[in-house]
């Protein structure tokens, strides 16, 4: 499994591990999504379409005696107006769409089929989700997809990177 078959990003390795330091921390996955041996975290394809591309699959992050518990899956790309981002599916009645934008994707690279953003950047959305311990803006782990799963817009974009 790799980013050839789905989505595959890593999160923030600093908050993995202090997730997993902790007594009673876990790291979970389900709904098709798996931890792969890099430590990333792959989430399968499920679908393309001229929006961009969704995923299955969550990854859940618990501890401090139940305190903490964030679980975020249903992952899609899309590219509107020139910027590509990473959503999850978000119950939140100020979501739009029942979506939450948590990366903004930067300085993408096509090899081999397979589109790795180096620099996506936690939105101020996104650092809800975290408990703004990440100020919006911060680095987090590359993201990398099928490059056929980057909408029309973003495959655009990553041409004119490469230039």
């Amino acid at each position: 499994m790799d980013a050839a078959t789905g989505l595959v990003w890593g999160v923030k390795t600093s908050w993995v591990s202090y997730i997993t330091r902790m007594s009673d921390g876990v790291v979970s996955t389900s709904g098709g999504a798996k931890r792969l041996d890099t430590g990333e975290f792959h989430f399968p394809l499920a679908s393309i379409d001229e929006d961009g591309a969704r995923f299955v699959g969550a990854v859940r992050f618990s501890g401090h005696f139940g305190m903490l518990d964030v679980d975020f899956g249903e992952f899609a790309v899309t590219c509107t107006e020139g910027i590509v981002d990473l959503s999850v599916a978000d119950d939140d009645p100020d979501s739009i769409g029942g979506r939450r934008t948590v990366l903004v994707l930067e300085q993408p690279t096509d090899e081999a089929g397979i589109v790795s953003f180096a620099r996506p950047l936690l939105t101020a959305r996104g650092a809800d989700l975290f408990f703004d311990n990440y100020r919006p803006g911060t680095r987090f782990d590359r993201v990398a997809i099928p490059a056929r799963a980057l909408p029309a817009a973003g495959r655009v974009l990553t041409s004119l990177s490469e230039s």
